[in-house]
Order: C-alpha cells, then sequence, then structure tokens
C-alpha cells in the first residue's frame, strides 16, 4: 500500500511540474552581421537581430568615434539603423572624404528597450584615403590684359570631384620655360601663388595680371604643386601668352593657307553618318582672300569659293570681346578674339539669305611649325546653315547666344599676301 501511495504522489509530482507555465522569454539581441565591406572606400555596416518578430518600427542607435571627424573626413548615409516599420534601414554605408592616410572610424551599436547587445556590436575600420587630381582647367590661353586661370579637381577614374571640405593648391612659375619677367610683365593677384577649392566647389580660380607688354617677354609657364593630399592631373602646366595687339595686326590682305575644317575633317568626325549635306561643305580654294582695312573700318571678301555664300559683301567691322574654351566649350587653338562683321548671309546658302546679316568671326596668331611664319588664325562660328548639315538646328546644335555655331564652326588660316 505505500508503495502505490508513493507511486501516486509522485506522478502527482510530475504532472504538476510539467503543467507550471513556462517563464522564460528570449531577449531579442542586435548587432553588426560581419565585419564592414569595403568597396572602393565605401563601407557597408549591416545589422543582425535575433529573436525579434514584431512589427513597429524600432531605432537601434548608431554612434561613431576614432580620430576620423565625421563630415570632414566621412559621411554616413543614416545615423542609426531600424527595424521594422514601412522603412527599415538595415544597411549603413560609411563613404570616404579624407584624403590623408592614419584616419579610422569605430561604430558602435546600443541596443533600445527590449533588446540585448550580440556578440559583435563594435567594429573598427581604417579610412582608404580618397585620391584627388589637380588640373588647370586648359593648357593653354592668350591673355589680352589678364589672365584668369582655373584650377578643377578629379577623382581617380577621370571624374570631377566635389570636395567636402577646403582644400590649398599650389602652383609656381617654370622659370626656364618663361620669359615674361615677374614684377614687370605680371604680378599675381593679391600676391597669391596659390588657390583654395571651397567645400562642395569643383574648381577655383586665380588672376594674374598683366602689367607692361614687352615682345619677346610675354610667355608666362606656370605648374601646379604636388603635395601629400593633391596628386597631378593631366594639365599640370598652363602656358600663359600675352597678347599684344592684336586687333591692329589684322590690318592688310591676308590669302589662304590652309583649310583644316575641310569635307574630310567632317567625315573624320562622322558628321556624314548624322547629317546631309556633307558635300556643301566648303572647299579649299587657293584664291580666296580677304582683306582688314583698319583706317575705314571695313573687312573686305574675296573668296571664290563657297565662302562666298556666307561673306555676301563688304562690312564694317568692331573688335569683340575674348572667346575661350571656357565660354564656348570648344577648344579653339588657344583663345580667340571675336570681330563683329554687319554683312554676312548667317543661313550660309546661295539660295537662302538671312534677314539678319551681323555675326562675329574669330581670330588668332599662330606659328608656322614649319616656317616660323606668323600666320592668322581664322574662325568661322555664327551661322545657322541651310546649305550643310541642315539638321543641325533641329536637332539642337547651335547655342542662343551669338556666335552661334562654336560646336562646328570652319576653321582656315591665312597668309600675308605678298
Amino acid at each position: 500500500m505505500k508503495k502505490v501511495l508513493f507511486a501516486m504522489m509522485a506522478a502527482m509530482t510530475v504532472f504538476m511540474v510539467s503543467c507550471e507555465p513556462d517563464n522564460t522569454v528570449e531577449i531579442p539581441t542586435v548587432s553588426f552581421a560581419v565585419q564592414p565591406v569595403n568597396t572602393d572606400g565605401v563601407f557597408t555596416l549591416t545589422l543582425m537581430t535575433t529573436g525579434y518578430n514584431g512589427t513597429d518600427p524600432v531605432t537601434v542607435p548608431l554612434t561613431f568615434s576614432g580620430n576620423a571627424e565625421k563630415g570632414v573626413d566621412y559621411s554616413v548615409s543614416d545615423e542609426a539603423f531600424i527595424i521594422g516599420g514601412a522603412t527599415p534601414v538595415t544597411t549603413i554605408t560609411v563613404t570616404t572624404l579624407t584624403t590623408v592616410n592614419d584616419k579610422s572610424v569605430t561604430a558602435a551599436i546600443s541596443a533600445p528597450d527590449g533588446f540585448r547587445l550580440g556578440n559583435l556590436s563594435e567594429v573598427s575600420f581604417d579610412l582608404t584615403p580618397v585620391t584627388v587630381y589637380a588640373t588647370f582647367s586648359r593648357s593653354s590661353m592668350i591673355a589680352m590684359d589678364n589672365a584668369t586661370v582655373t584650377v578643377q579637381m578629379y577623382d581617380d577614374k577621370g571624374a570631377l570631384k566635389r570636395m567636402d571640405r577646403p582644400i590649398s593648391v599650389e602652383f609656381e612659375v617654370v622659370e626656364d620655360e618663361s620669359t615674361a619677367e615677374r614684377g614687370v610683365n605680371f604680378e599675381f593677384a593679391e600676391g597669391k601663388e596659390s588657390v583654395e577649392i571651397g567645400a562642395r566647389e569643383l574648381d577655383a580660380s586665380f588672376v594674374v595680371n598683366r602689367l607692361q607688354y614687352e615682345e619677346g617677354k610675354d610667355k608666362l609657364v606656370l605648374r601646379l604643386k604636388e603635395s601629400e593630399t593633391v596628386h597631378l592631373g593631366d594639365n599640370y602646366k598652363i602656358e600663359i601668352t600675352f597678347a599684344g595687339p592684336i586687333f591692329e595686326k589684322l590690318d592688310g590682305e591676308w590669302v589662304i593657307k590652309e583649310l583644316i575644317t575641310d569635307q574630310e575633317y567632317f567625315i573624320g568626325q562622322y558628321f556624314d553618318q548624322y547629317y546631309t549635306g556633307i558635300d556643301k561643305v566648303p572647299v579649299f580654294n587657293e584664291n580666296d582672300r580677304m582683306t582688314f582695312d583698319l583706317s575705314a573700318g571695313t573687312f573686305t571678301p574675296a573668296f571664290e569659293s563657297s565662302f562666298k555664300d556666307y561673306f555676301i559683301g563688304v562690312s564694317n567691322i568692331n573688335q569683340g570681346y575674348y572667346y575661350n574654351k571656357e565660354t564656348s566649350g570648344e577648344n579653339f587653338n588657344g583663345e580667340v578674339l571675336l570681330v563683329e562683321l554687319d554683312n554676312v548671309n548667317r543661313y550660309f546658302s546661295s539660295s537662302d539669305v538671312s534677314e539678319d546679316k551681323v555675326a562675329y568671326v574669330g581670330v588668332n596668331f599662330i606659328t608656322d611649325e614649319e616656317t616660323g611664319e606668323e600666320l592668322l588664325d581664322f574662325y568661322v562660328l555664327d551661322f545657322v546653315s541651310h546649305s550643310f548639315f541642315p539638321e543641325m538646328e533641329e536637332f539642337g546644335m547651335y547655342v542662343d547666344e551669338k556666335p552661334t555655331s562654336p560646336w562646328t564652326y570652319l576653321e582656315m588660316t591665312f597668309k600675308r599676301a605678298e
């Protein structure tokens, strides 16, 4: 009997214990899933949660420390992770901004209410320095009075780079390649020999003042300086030519030497594939000539090629302004002086004549590499063609303000008539 009673009591004990509610509740955890993943200087932090099945948004605070300064040396895509809700955030990127070494970041997770930290709640990593290149916006320019020189920043992929903090770039005079004398022929505005590119800026400019013009002392070559934070880009040197009286040098008769933008040139630019009228592009004619008479203030054309469809008669002339790559988007042979003519056919056609007959031509002087002879570099860059490539107007190849055709200009060189 005692054995039976004992067995019944033991069974009841087991039954009562097995029926007692389980009060053990698993606390959800938050932690980093893995160490930060670095892709080209962008570090990805990934959140991992366990034991949480809720749907309401929960903010998981994240703090950053280390000797790198947020907003200066790096930026972050978010300041906290978010679990659940309509817009969860489970990855955060840390993007390197610094150009120097030995900058590190520590990211730490804080457990929100009702959570505890997992195994990997803090990670540290060294930032990958950004490689930036400084370059002059052009390799050469002509300055009538003062020269405004622009320095640009590029990344290692060749794209323009906005710096997230100011950066200073120094430059120097290349003495053995320059003929202009400092303090006599030129000076740097405010005496500065560096340029500061501001935060969120792509470039910055400095000014070189021309002082006294002297023939033979008209060339200034500048070179950017490399530093720990800045490498040198393609145009790390610029040649500035201080111009004499270009307009006055136009006086006299000129005969064509070379038509640079001939039909073959445009075929090489694939214009024959997208436009019609390639046969209407002007061709070279050794009898083409023109005369500038500055005392009378006139331009007299004498063209036998189809340039006569543009230069239709004697024009009055006015000196314009200097036009360069920075204002036109085109790479002329340095900088050109615009000369205004008032009697041209802007339609460049043998049948259609424009009502507006005022247009600019561009002029510059260059040296013939073979003969050393000074040549007139001449640009027709202000027209709306109704003959060759008439589709250019439909395709938006012209700009609104004169000169209207900087992308499809015609270029030729002239020598002085004997």
